[in-house]
């Protein structure tokens, strides 16, 4: 393995899904990182990164630079001699006509020719790719896969020409024009590429920036989702993995000039929400699990855009081969029930979902209960101390106005009697609590005295628990990083 300790990494997209968690275990591992955003001064973005790990070894850097322009590129490689690539220029809302399909390629190649030519003048050594499996298996419908392959990295998607997922031909191309690139270089300006083909990410969220993943499992907790499940097949892979193939892929020599699925398994749609169901019903959640058929589909497909365009993915899955992953880059996948679980809590957590009353959070009910018992004693002491506090000070004002009032009647109605039998006591006042009254001795007196007042004993103040509000974030996620859902068979389409 090779020491990039002293080296720095530049990694583009640094805010988005998966960019954000590259950038994390990175700057775990002690790399000297160097993250590209769009614009720094869009706070929502930056400010997320700069507390991702506060404790690192080199503090991040985030520069400005935007493939879809060509500035910013060459001073962003400045002293880089590594680079991985998340970010991905795709628009958030599908293109619908071909001169928005021929204006995202463009961009796509285009946009990536600039880093690639920046690459070179730079004399970086290696470069790590985000591709998708989507340039492997051709659309993220699952429309033109055949069920019965298992897809590996030798496979490429069929002729761009024939495409007619433009995301899935926007990644093709990309990956395409990156070993190209490399190829057509003379041997001395040659460069490393290692390119990582994720599936379809999901896994717990460490910015508000949210994709397709976030938006299912949100339709799916929240209620307003679909009653029913339709038969659409997910290959999940987990963002954490993704994150650390893009670290390993770095330093690893027999990584170098090939391709790495990234994909732990898939389950159908239905499946995913009874894993939901088993974890979040208990917390008030109401998430349906029951399947739906393809014809209740094609009926709601005829109003429905979201339904219309999963039509054809319904019924179909895929078999990916991830020996790579697993032997090359020595990464087992995690459970995807572990990987759908911990996406709904960040997206809990964060704001992102709602947050039902019964809900206790990824801890389990047992050690919520045991913060409120802990929160509630603290509160408990707090109020005690601030409730004796009070009640002596009332108890004094009183017991000295009771006093004072009651002194002179006494000492000038009956001193005689009162002052050579009865030695005269002050109330005691003991941890603020109320003074004990002493009976008055009685004296029998010729003249009718005047009836004495009894002191008041004074009321304990009434006591408030406070209870801590539910902390909720408003920030709506950016527009920028939310593409319009569709069929979910590939990694995000939006990386920033």
């Amino acid at each position: 393995m090779v020491n990039l300790e002293n080296e720095v990494v530049l990694v583009t997209g640094a805010s988005g899904f998966v960019g954000s968690h590259v950038v994390r275990q990175l700057l775990e591992e002690g790399f000297n990182v160097r993250g590209t955003v769009r614009d720094l001064s869009a706070e929502e973005k930056v400010k997320p990164l700069k507390e991702l790990c506060p404790d690192a070894k080199h503090p991040l850097e985030l520069v400005q630079a935007d493939l879809t322009k060509e500035e910013g590129w060459e001073s962003a490689l400045d002293g880089c001699r590594y680079v991985i690539h998340v970010a991905s220029p795709y628009p958030m809302k599908a293109p619908t006509t071909q001169e928005e399909v021929d204006s995202v390629l463009k961009v796509s190649v285009d946009g990536f020719t600039t880093l690639l030519t920046a690459c070179k003048k730079a004399h970086i050594s290696r470069l790590v790719l985000t591709s998708s499996c989507v340039a492997i298996f051709g659309s993220t419908d699952l429309a033109t896969v055949d069920a019965a392959k298992i897809y590996t990295e030798e496979d490429w998607a069929e002729d761009t020409e024939k495409m007619a997922d433009t995301y899935a031909k926007s990644k093709k191309v990309q990956e395409k024009a990156a070993w190209d690139f490399v190829k057509e270089l003379p041997e001395e300006e040659k460069f490393e590429v290692v390119a990582i083909n994720p599936s379809f990410v999901m896994g717990p969220l460490i910015t508000n920036q949210v994709g397709t993943s976030a938006e299912i499992c949100k339709m799916i907790l929240e209620k307003g989702g679909p009653p029913m499940q339709p038969k659409v097949s997910l290959p999940i892979c987990d963002v954490r993995d993704v994150a650390t193939a893009h670290v390993k892929a770095l330093t690893c020599p027999e990584a170098a000039g090939q391709r790495h699925i990234v994909y732990s398994s898939s389950m159908w749609l239905k499946e995913v929400a009874q894993v939901m169901a088993k974890e979040f019903k208990p917390q008030g959640y109401s998430i349906a699990t029951m399947g739906m058929p393809k014809f209740g589909v094609k009926i709601v497909s005829l109003w429905d855009k979201k339904a219309k365009a999963i039509l054809p993915s319904v019924g179909k899955s895929i078999q990916l081969g991830n020996n790579r992953m697993k032997e090359v880059l020595e990464i087992e996948p995690r459970d995807v029930k572990e990987t759908i679980i911990d996406m709904c809590y960040s997206m809990i957590e964060r704001g992102l979902a709602k947050k039902t009353k019964k809900y206790y959070g990824p801890n389990g009910p047992k050690k919520a209960a045991e913060e409120e018992a802990t929160n509630g004693e603290a509160n408990g002491e707090a109020n005690g101390e601030n409730g004796a506090a009070t009640n002596g000070d009332k108890n004094g004002e009183a017991n000295g106005a009771t006093n004072g009032d009651a002194a002179p009647a006494t000492n000038g109605d009956a001193a005689p009697a009162t002052n050579g039998d009865a030695t005269e006591e002050k109330p005691a006042e003991i941890n603020g609590e109320a003074p004990v009254e002493e009976e008055t001795p009685v004296v029998e007196e010729k003249k009718e005295a005047e009836p004495e007042k009894e002191p008041e004993t004074p009321a304990a103040p009434a006591v408030e628990e406070s209870t801590p509000e539910e902390t909720k974030t408003t920030e709506a996620p950016s527009s920028e990083a939310a593409p319009e859902p569709t069929p979910p068979a590939a990694e995000e389409k939006k990386e920033e």
